[in-house]
């Protein structure tokens, strides 16, 4: 080592300023490193909280539960079958369940109905159709306020798309319950209000996860990958695997562990959490394995048509992304290796301006409507006489 020193033209005598010069700027470096990742982590940070739901939003999300419930009672009394239907229920699942919801987020609505016969296969659909049909007929007042966007009723679980004041999408599914089903006394029997418990409940776990998802399901969608009827990642898909990452790197634990799981001492930055959730995707082969979020774990194939398969926490032997095709992940993939790459050059001036493209308002095709409505809900006079009383079972 001192020869090469001397062959360099450094004196013996200088190695220990020059050790010291080394360390100096070593230490500058990583400085300053750490200093650009804070600043990009507060930018991210600002992102997330620019998404927290408002006041209004709030208020839009409180009103639709009941009204979708008055509307369909008065559905199906409009039929002449209210007498049919044992009892009618609201569920509010999704993001907004998850804890997870943005400003623009669509509100995921679970009608449960218990009729007195066993419906006929294939009766979700028509009931959706019915229930379109009343709410553009301008059935009854409970209507009002809804207009229908579009419906997807083959789909293999049918889907119907409203929007409430024109500026909140709605998406009601319909589920049917045994008439001795306590889900109106217990709704965690149903396993969509169970899948988003263990979402809400892991996520609630580590700290900037939350922020996490938004952050991936912002990017998601500005990216178009988050149309899952054309072949791409739904949004209780993202959250797990977002939940996945976590848990690969022991930030978090399989649900069936968390009771017994000690949160770890070291916290890692929302930019870091970004770059590594990039490498994950890229890295992990979640075509030839899949993965479940209760264990904690990576698993066998069980699916070898799959090109994605991430264990539904509810249904186990479901996979909540089923319905994403070989193209749609692909072009997944391609985009998360560029951010990868451009997030380890901390460049992430193009990460946060595709961030910002999806936060403009999804209601712009909505008829008659032109951007989200930010102004105080008012209501006319008298239009909550005829409300049943709380607690009433129709």
């Amino acid at each position: 080592t001192e020869a090469t020193a001397d062959d360099l033209g450094y004196s013996s005598g200088n190695s220990g300023s020059s050790d010291d010069a080394v360390a100096a700027s070593l230490d500058a470096a990583a400085a300053a490193v750490e200093e650009l990742a804070v600043h990009w982590t507060n930018e991210l940070r600002q992102i997330v909280s620019s998404q927290v739901p408002s006041e209004f939003r709030a208020s839009q999300v409180a009103a639709a539960k009941p009204l979708v419930e008055w509307m369909c009672v008065k559905f199906f009394k409009a039929l002449g079958r209210l007498r049919q239907v044992q009892w009618v229920t609201v569920s509010q699942v999704g993001s907004w369940s998850q804890g997870t919801a943005m400003e623009l987020s669509d509100l995921d609505l679970l009608i449960h109905l218990s009729f007195e016969d066993s419906p006929s296969p294939g009766w979700e659909a028509e009931e959706l159709a019915a229930l379109e049909a009343f709410i553009v007929g301008g059935g009854h007042t409970a209507c009002d306020r809804f207009e229908v966007v579009h419906s997807v009723l083959r789909a293999r679980v049918p889907v119907l798309r409203l929007a409430l004041d024109h500026s909140l999408y709605v998406d009601v599914v319909l589920s049917v319950q045994p008439r001795w089903s306590p889900v109106k006394r217990s709704p965690s029997i149903c396993p969509n209000l169970r899948r988003d418990n263990v979402v809400r409940s892991l996520l609630a776990r580590a700290p900037e996860a939350a922020s996490l998802v938004v952050l991936i399901k912002l990017w998601a969608k500005a990216k178009g990958h988050s149309l899952a009827f054309s072949g791409g990642i739904n949004s209780v898909t993202w959250s797990l695997l977002v939940i996945a990452f976590l848990q690969q790197n022991q930030l978090l634990p399989g649900y069936q562990w968390m009771h017994h799981w000690t949160s770890p001492d070291h916290c890692v930055s929302l930019h870091g959490l970004l770059l590594g959730f990039f490498g994950f995707l890229v890295e992990m082969q979640f075509g030839s394995r899949h993965f479940s979020v209760v264990l904690g774990m990576m698993l066998e194939q069980r699916d070898p048509n799959a090109v994605i398969d991430i264990e539904d926490p509810a249904q186990q032997s479901l996979n909540t992304a089923h319905a994403v095709t070989h193209p749609c992940w692909m072009r997944v993939l391609q985009d998360a290796e560029r951010e990868f790459v451009a997030l380890q050059g901390s460049d992430v001036s193009a990460f946060e301006a595709s961030l910002r493209s999806g936060m403009r308002s999804p209601m712009t095709h909505v008829p008659g409507h032109a951007g989200v409505m930010l102004v105080q809900m008012v209501l006319p006079p008298g239009y909550w006489a005829g409300w049943p009383p709380v607690g009433t079972v129709p």
